[in-house]
Formats: C-alpha cells, structure tokens, sequence
C-alpha cells in the first residue's frame, strides 16, 4: 500500500531560504521517520557548488554563488527550472542510497518523456541526458538515513548561465532544456504536476490530502 507523502508547492523562492526550510522538515522526519515531503520549486538565479566542487568550475561569478552540503560539484539554478527537494527516510522506503539516486533520476526521465523527450541515463555519470546534453541534474545529502537535497530538471530556462561554469564540473558539457528539445514553452505548472506524479510513482507514495 502506497506510503502518504505531502507535497509542497511554495514557488520562487531564494536558495538560504529553501534550504533552510529544508533543514526544518528534516528535523521533522528524523523525529518521525514515516513523513516525506516533496518540495518542488524554482529559486532566482544562483550557482552551487557541491562538497566535491571545485571553485575553479565557476568561470564567471555574475550572479550569487553558494556552497552548499549536498553531493556532486557546481550546477545553476534560477527560474523555469524545477528544483525538487524530496525529505525522506530512506530506510523507511527500503532504499540504499544508489536506488534512491537511480529513483530520482527516473522521475526526471519520466517527466522528459510526457512531454515528448527521450532522457537517459549516461554510464558513469550521475543525471539525465538528452544524447550528449544534461537536462537534469542531482545531488543528496544522507544523515542518519534522510535524504536530503535532490534534483533540478531544465524545463524552459535560460541556458546562457551554463556558459558561466563547468557544469557538474564537466568541461564543455552542454545543457539543454525539455523547452528546448521540443521547440516550444513547456509550461512549468505542466511539469510540476509531472514531477509529483512521477514521484509517486516511482517511490511508491501517495499525496496526503
């Protein structure tokens, strides 16, 4: 039987903020591991650098730069793309931290997909391709068996600010977007809505009404 999960849609809103909202829904699971939340959002325009990072992968530091605690090296974020923060006890689900990996990357490849997208995963490499351009990337972060942190799928952003790094510290790594694959404007509130139910699905989990 699915597992409830609540489902949170709080829009724009910037980096510190949402991680430290993040942080507070933690807490919450670590001292109740049956909850899981998905966040789903977009920030303004910010570059993060992960606990594998190099500073030298931001090329050019024109808009605001966070280090930030989650796996994986430097990505941007900022509006028309879909940052998803799912909280959850891993255990709780059965999962190992691979199968969760593994599990966030299909939402974003089943989202891709509803809209006419083949995304796939690249052997070796940790995010979802679309042939040699990254559409969707992720990093988590695990203590004492809660995810944290989580993905970010291009859906109709701007793809300049890719030019300003090396994107998951990859030199000459291309991104695209799902607007981008298709030649038209994916709506975002069209994606969202992808996300969660992909979620769901994959995770075995219901939305709490």
């Amino acid at each position: 039987m699915p597992r409830a999960y609540a489902l949170e849609r709080p829009g724009v809103v910037p980096y510190d903020a949402a991680i430290e909202l993040m942080r507070l829904l933690e807490a919450a699971t670590l001292a109740d591991p049956a909850r899981t939340t998905l966040l789903l959002l977009e920030h303004p325009p910010v570059i993060t650098i992960g606990r594998n990072g190099k500073e030298s992968n931001v090329l050019a530091r024109r808009i605001d730069v966070r280090h930030s605690d989650r796996g994986g090296d430097v990505t941007w974020h900022g509006p028309g793309q879909i940052v998803g923060y799912p909280v959850i006890h891993l255990r709780q689900h059965r999962l190992t931290v691979r199968m969760y990996v593994q599990g966030l990357e299909e939402v974003m490849i089943r989202v891709a997909r509803r809209f006419d997208v083949f995304a796939e995963r690249r052997e070796g490499l940790v995010g979802v391709w679309v042939g040699a351009r990254k559409v969707g990337a992720l990093g988590v972060r695990v203590r004492r068996h809660v995810a944290t942190h989580g993905f970010a799928l291009n859906v109709a952003n701007d793809l300049e600010p890719y030019r300003w790094i090396h994107p998951c510290g990859m030199p000459g790594a291309q991104a695209t977007s799902l607007s981008a694959e298709v030649g038209r404007q994916v709506p975002m509130e069209a994606a969202c809505e992808a996300c969660a139910r992909a979620f769901e699905e994959v995770f075995d989990v219901v939305e709490a009404r």
